[in-house]
């Protein structure tokens, strides 16, 4: 994979690969924009869910910051980067994503699959690898599809990946054509070999707090969407103004989840 340059960023690191056996059958990865109280409880909870609904599995994170976090580092491995010095989010966040594929690559003999999610997101059903393992016979690679935010890409805030799927995988800022309004749609798109098949990761929430955000997909993973602390700026909040206010505090929805996690899933779930 060729270095990403982003002005007065650094390249993607090369990582040579570790001869093993298969260690674990899962090597779970995300990005963190920064070391503060808000991302670590992100990697609190993405932690305490995996753990909860996942059998075997290790877990790695790229962390935008130069000094070495006690946090994080006593509960993942971490990869610092420097952080990004431009206000694009998703320049930074397409340079996190090639870089966690390089990790995962340099991995690939120790675990037979891998999943990339966003600081904000986790698995939400013990049986969730089951279930994607049997409904991906054809399929080398499971994506979330956010059609309630306009979109007709694959997203990248949640991606499960069979090992094979890792050699050419990356991922890009480019045009992946129209959204659902007709609009270009130019955003972070996932790159890979023509043969490998993506199965869709759809929305399936039976209770909707907003029409964007607090994302239940394929009843496996939840996606809250804005979690990091960046201005909720979806390509969708002007077509939802009949329902929601456009300048919308996701705080307001970050604090109910963090007061009980369970109780806020289970409720999205209809359970």
């Amino acid at each position: 994979m060729a270095g990403i340059k982003t002005k007065n960023n650094p390249i993607v690191q090369k990582i040579p690969e570790i001869t093993s056996e298969v260690k674990k059958d899962l090597l779970v990865g995300s990005i963190f924009s920064k070391d503060d109280v808000l991302q670590r409880k992100w990697l609190d909870l993405q932690l305490e869910f995996l753990n909860k609904n996942t059998q075997s599995f290790d877990h790695v994170c790229v962390l935008y910051s130069e000094q070495k976090s006690e946090h994080f580092d006593s509960k993942t491995e971490t990869f610092n980067i420097k952080p990004f010095t431009s206000n694009e989010n998703s320049k930074a966040h397409v340079f996190g994503l090639n870089q966690l594929a390089e990790i995962f690559r340099s991995k690939r003999q120790m675990y037979n699959n891998f999943l990339f999610l966003d600081s904000d997101a986790f698995p939400v059903r013990s049986d969730w690898q089951l279930v994607l393992n049997e409904k991906m016979h054809d399929y080398s690679m499971a994506l979330a599809l956010r059609t309630e935010d306009l979109e007709t890409r694959l997203h990248a805030s949640i991606l499960y990946a069979k090992k094979q799927s890792l050699e050419n995988l990356s991922f890009v800022i480019t045009n992946s054509g129209l959204d659902l309004l007709g609009c270009p749609e130019t955003d972070i798109c996932v790159k890979t070999s023509e043969d490998h098949k993506s199965f869709p990761l759809i929305r399936s929430n039976r209770l909707n707090l907003h029409p964007a955000l607090c994302g239940i997909y394929y009843d496996c993973f939840y996606h809250h969407c804005c979690g990091s602390g960046r201005a909720y700026n979806l390509r969708s909040k002007d077509y939802w103004d009949i329902m929601c206010e456009k300048d919308i505090d996701v705080s307001d929805y970050t604090e109910k989840l963090m007061c009980d996690p369970v109780l806020f899933v289970n409720k999205l779930r209809g359970i």
